[in-house]
């Protein structure tokens, strides 16, 4: 009976703890919105745009690009290529291996973070 009793609330302790999981998952989507997204020219990698709705990222509610090798729902899971604050802005693959990121009417205060190699492909800054 005790033996019962104990594998009962273990297996009541692995449920919680997993739905527990799922609500941090679910509720981490909600501090970024997807906004676009670019294949490379071969399929293999793909440039995710995210803005923040959240105080809690690399540029507070500013733009996130994410490079990765499958869609990724959160910047986190791939590798953040730039983050800032742009007026206008745009990106987009010259190659396999070139990627170009454009952002007008902003000064240095806004890039938050900007990489130029990611994955063995150059990033380009205009």
């Amino acid at each position: 009976m005790k033996r019962q009793t104990i594998l009962v609330l273990l297996v009541l302790l692995g449920f919680g703890y997993a739905a527990f999981q799922a609500v941090i998952y679910y509720t981490k989507g909600m501090d970024y919105q997807s906004l676009s997204s670019k294949s490379s020219p071969d399929n293999r990698y793909l440039i995710t745009e995210f803005l923040s709705m959240t105080e809690v990222s690399q540029a507070p509610y500013g733009l996130h690009l994410v490079l990765s090798t499958a869609p990724v729902k959160l910047p986190e899971d791939g590798q953040v290529i730039f983050a800032g604050y742009c007026d206008h802005f745009f990106y987009e693959w010259y190659s396999n291996q070139q990627i170009s990121i454009s952002c007008d009417g902003y000064d240095e205060h806004q890039l938050m973070s900007r990489s130029v190699k990611a994955y063995g492909i150059d990033i380009h800054f205009n």
